[in-house]
């Protein structure tokens, strides 16, 4: 599993539930990324970037487990500040896109996903995997679709 995959079942489910996205290329060397997807829904801007993390173990993901913190952009450094000069500036909704999997014999077993509205990296650095269980973040898997946001569409 590639993060490149995530995003693509990511991207998927969100058209499936009415959204426009678009995956912004990967640019030359000298330009920098802003973020990965940008979304729009019901005339709102969703600035959305996607991280994969990956746990090479035999027992299941555990709530302790650490989901994102700052080594999670680690060689990317310009991605957070940038995503909360949007949201400090308010100029749209920035979130993280975070997927969790246990890889087993080369493929992922066990995933979770999440977005995490950047302004919460902001109140704390590392979010474990039951701190978000207990948040309005939660992604759910559509085999067909991919991965929604339930609570996107309330």
């Amino acid at each position: 599993m590639k993060e490149s995959d995530f995003q693509k079942a990511l991207t998927q489910g969100l058209r499936s539930q009415g959204c426009f996205v678009y995956k912004i290329p990967d640019l030359a060397r000298a330009i920098v990324k802003p973020f990965d997807l940008c979304v729009g829904y019901q005339n709102c801007l969703l600035a959305i970037e996607a991280k994969l993390k990956k746990y090479g173990r035999q027992k299941p993901l555990q709530d302790g487990d650490v989901a994102i913190n700052p080594a999670s952009f680690q060689g990317r450094g310009h991605q957070l500040p940038r995503l909360l000069q949007i949201y400090e500036s308010d100029q749209g909704y920035p979130f993280i896109a975070i997927c969790v999997a246990r890889i087993e014999m080369g493929s992922a077993v066990e995933t979770r996903a999440w977005m995490l509205p950047v302004y919460c990296m902001k109140v704390k650095e590392t979010w474990t995997i039951g701190e978000l269980d207990k948040e309005e973040c939660q992604l759910t898997w559509v085999p067909t679709v991919g991965w929604i946001a339930p609570w996107l569409t309330k």
